[in-house]
């Protein structure tokens, strides 16, 4: 059973949206949904190695040449001990493997904005961009601001926001 098929969703059941309190952190949950998320997708170890290790930079240990559970921990560890905002670059990054079907790019971001929400992480997947959320009233003034600086040719500015 995939996550998207669970009671809660079928059923539409949530708790209480939690409070944003986290801006510079990428909480364990989040990390472990990243990851288990594209192997629900059908990202192999090897896949999720190779895009993660092109994100941070750090070469694949070559010694490591089994999915389970050599290249799979690897990941793990990858994952779990890299800086927060750098598991950031790792969801755009994955978002991006999975852009070439449109199902998985749109499910992969759910899972994650999911995560954000239950966990009150402060940002959200929006085409394949981590951006700033905040309560409803925040993100409609945001909205608005970008628009308006994009309809007088501030693009820049409003890249900013």
């Amino acid at each position: 059973m995939t996550a998207g098929d669970t009671f809660s969703r079928r059923n539409r059941y949530t708790g209480a949206t939690k409070a944003i309190t986290i801006r510079e952190d990428a909480p364990e949950r989040l990390r472990v949904t990243v990851i288990d998320t594209s192997l629900d997708l059908g990202l192999r170890p090897s896949e999720l190695r190779s895009t993660i290790s092109y994100v941070l930079r750090v070469r694949q240990d070559p010694s490591n040449w089994s999915e389970y559970p050599n290249i799979w921990h690897e990941v793990q560890r990858l994952v779990h001990n890299c800086e927060w905002f750098r598991v950031y670059d790792i969801i755009e990054a994955l978002y991006a493997q999975f852009s070439d079907v449109s199902d998985k790019a749109a499910r992969f971001a759910e899972e994650i904005n999911d995560c954000f929400i239950e966990e009150g992480v402060g940002w959200q997947l929006v085409n394949g961009k981590v951006v700033t959320r905040g309560p409803e009233s925040f993100e409609s003034v945001v909205t608005a601001a970008t628009a308006a600086l994009n309809d007088t040719g501030r693009p820049t500015a409003a890249g900013h926001l």
